[in-house]
């Protein structure tokens, strides 16, 4: 990988470009041929019937390895154990976002949530026809996760997780996610969230406390722009009666 500066040399017998096969996802390494090479190639169509069925079993492990690995970039999933880690392989997977485009829009619904592994996420809220930046997220923040918010709504709501389960998403997204640059994040969809919840519980304990306090900087907002929203009213209201006295008062001077 050039951009990370990270060069390797495999020898006879060594595989590669499986990761990009059980992740569905572009390549992240140019590879050279450094002398006279004989390849044995395994397409994407090969992996049918019993051989792939046998492939995708040996292949399963690697796809793991390779979200642990990305996992161990980000400042908190990088304390978690090689057990947690391991587990949560197989229910992540990753997607890709060009600069300047829309990852989810306001009024979505919920149906993953995202950890930022590569670029720039901006995020903002419409109150009263008003854009409000929320937050920037970036790969070193403390926080690198977002779109959560929907996810854990839903699940508090739900009547037990096995109802929560069954949803194809959760509730409506509440921001405007776009990618600020090229983005690369690992997904967990809505059916997976309570299995990674019970993977990592510090992560639910931790954002529980933010769920509440985001729902409580909701109301607080909401109401900062109702209660703006009736200064402006009564603002056109008294310069309407304003207007009114003085064409009145002007129409009566005519008169005399």
């Amino acid at each position: 990988s050039a951009d990370k500066g990270l060069h390797v040399t495999l020898a006879e017998g060594a595989s590669f470009g499986e990761g990009a096969l059980v992740t569905a996802t572009r390549r992240e390494a140019t590879v050279t041929a450094l002398s006279d090479c004989v390849l044995l190639q395994v397409r994407a169509s090969a992996l049918v019937g019993e051989l792939g069925e046998a492939l995708r079993g040996e292949l399963a492990g690697v796809r793991a390895q390779i979200t642990s690995q990305l996992l161990e970039t980000t400042p908190f999933f990088r304390s978690l154990s090689k057990e947690q880690l391991r587990d949560l392989g197989p229910i992540m997977e990753l997607e890709y976002y060009s600069a300047g485009q829309q990852i989810f829009a306001e009024g979505d619904a919920g149906d993953r949530f995202f950890i930022l592994l590569e670029g720039r996420v901006d995020t903002h809220r419409t109150f009263s026809g008003a854009r409000v930046e929320v937050r920037t997220y970036r790969p070193r923040d403390t926080t690198t996760w977002f779109g959560e918010m929907a996810l854990m709504t839903a699940l508090a709501a739900a009547d037990d997780e096995s109802s929560f389960r069954r949803r194809r998403a959760g509730a409506v997204r509440g921001a405007v996610a776009s990618a600020g640059e090229a983005v690369k994040v690992l997904v967990v969809r809505s059916p997976h969230f309570s299995r990674f919840l019970e993977i990592v519980p510090t992560f639910g304990a931790m954002v529980k406390v933010s769920h509440q306090a985001f729902a409580a900087l909701n109301k607080m907002t909401a109401r900062q722009h109702t209660i703006g929203d009736i200064q402006h009213d009564a603002m056109l209201a008294a310069r309407r009666t304003s207007n009114g006295i003085e064409r009145s008062f002007v129409a009566s001077s005519l008169q005399r």
